[in-house]
């Protein structure tokens, strides 16, 4: 049996409409990986901070940002370029506060992103 549509065939039309929405749909799959990384580096900045403000912390004398660096972030960074890394401790009392920037240029899409994170720890041997 033969079935027939009226009017005109439609041939390649799936051609068509595979044209306009696999490159939409690559677009948005890559957009969400991009996204991910973006977020697994403003997690990882995060944790670093913490991290190298309870190591500082925790020191008889204050440490300069090179200590923190190769003490905490050099040992504990995954997947982050360490020459894209700033460290900013600060020391007033018995506080002591770490900054880490890091400049993340995303794979695709964007220009550069600073992500920024703080961590302030109060400091028993001070």
């Amino acid at each position: 049996m033969i079935v027939r549509t009226r009017g005109r065939p439609r041939r390649g039309i799936v051609l068509v409409e595979a044209a306009v929405v696999y490159p939409v749909f690559l677009m948005v799959l890559l957009g969400c990986g991009v996204a991910g990384l973006g977020l697994f580096r403003h997690h990882e900045v995060s944790y670093l901070a913490r991290e190298s403000a309870r190591w500082a912390a925790m020191q008889d004398a204050p440490p300069a940002a090179s200590e923190i660096l190769e003490a905490v972030v050099r040992p504990k960074a995954v997947g982050i370029d360490l020459g894209s890394v700033s460290i900013t401790p600060s020391y007033a009392g018995d506080m002591t506060t770490v900054t880490i920037s890091y400049g993340w240029t995303p794979e695709a899409f964007f220009g550069p992103v600073a992500i920024r994170s703080t961590a302030v720890v109060w400091s028993p041997y001070r």
